[in-house]
């Protein structure tokens, strides 16, 4: 099965289809977190911010929409900036928690697939 590379560098929100998000919020989310020696949950992201409308979601949006600079994954408890991080303690975290994902994303997908075709084969 080939392998594919993603491109790097032309990837966009636009692109990938992603919900574009308002103007500023990505700085809002980043100027918190500098204020933080620790990683900050989503609600207590919020409760920082202040302002009307933010909740899990947006915050989420906004750490996707950050280009990487504001880290986070499934399995990781909150969000931090990559520039307060070591390369060593991102690849122990975040990266880690991402690949374990990819891995059971793909299984998930494959006994999917498996089921689907048994089922139109009989």
């Amino acid at each position: 099965m080939p392998c594919e590379q993603p491109d790097l560098f032309t990837l966009t929100r636009k692109s990938l289809k992603l919900p574009s998000v308002p103007t500023g919020d990505v700085e809002s989310l980043i100027d918190v977190l500098q204020g933080s020696d620790r990683r900050l949950t989503a609600d207590e992201i919020c409760t920082r911010i202040r302002a009307r409308g933010w909740d899990k979601r947006r915050v989420r949006a906004a750490a996707e929409a950050s280009h990487g600079l504001v880290l986070s994954a499934p399995g990781c408890p909150g969000y931090r900036l990559a520039s307060n991080c070591s390369v060593q303690s991102y690849y122990d975290n975040e990266r880690r928690c991402y690949k374990s994902q990819i891995r059971r994303m793909e299984h998930r997908l494959v006994d999917m697939d498996r089921a689907i075709h048994g089922v139109r084969s009989s």
